[in-house]
């Protein structure tokens, strides 16, 4: 993983600060102390992970270092964040989607989501937009990087 890649990821895990999270599959609900960069030496010389150190939300003093391949927002967080304001929103963009076709979307936003999607490409984690795409008339996920900046609206 390159400095700059580790980086990219260190700032997109501190998006999560303050939310409630279900991480990698996990049953319980988390919440996100820090992100940290280590060297993992079990994975070859020089090798670096980025993980997440995270403290159980109905019990603080269970905490554990995960290094993220899927992060969910837990829907039912007190106080929303602006990715849960966006919950059952309408949004429009236009997004390049896996095949390099530029289109317009239309979605009733269902979550954010962290991990990968290596069926269509999407083999290093990122985040992705999950919800019911009214174009194709069932739910998708969009990969985030690929919706054209300026293009994202609030249509209802």
């Amino acid at each position: 993983m390159s400095h700059e890649h580790i980086r990219t990821r260190e700032v997109a895990l501190r998006a999560f600060a303050g939310q409630d999270l279900r991480v990698n599959g996990n049953d319980h609900v988390w919440r996100m102390r820090d992100v940290r960069e280590t060297r993992a030496p079990y994975e070859g010389a020089g090798a670096t992970k980025v993980d997440m150190l995270l403290h159980r939300r109905d019990d603080p003093s269970v905490t554990m270092f995960a290094v993220p391949t899927e992060v969910t927002v837990a829907p039912h967080a007190p106080n929303p964040t602006p990715v849960q304001s966006l919950m059952r929103s309408v949004v429009r963009f236009e997004y390049l989607n896996h095949r390099g076709v530029l289109e317009v979307r239309t979605v009733v936003v269902t979550g954010v989501d962290y991990g990968t999607q290596p069926e269509y490409g999407y083999v290093e984690p990122g985040f992705f937009l999950r919800g019911m795409c009214m174009d194709r008339k069932a739910p998708r996920s969009f990969y985030i990087a690929n919706i054209t900046p300026g293009t994202l609206q609030v249509v209802l």
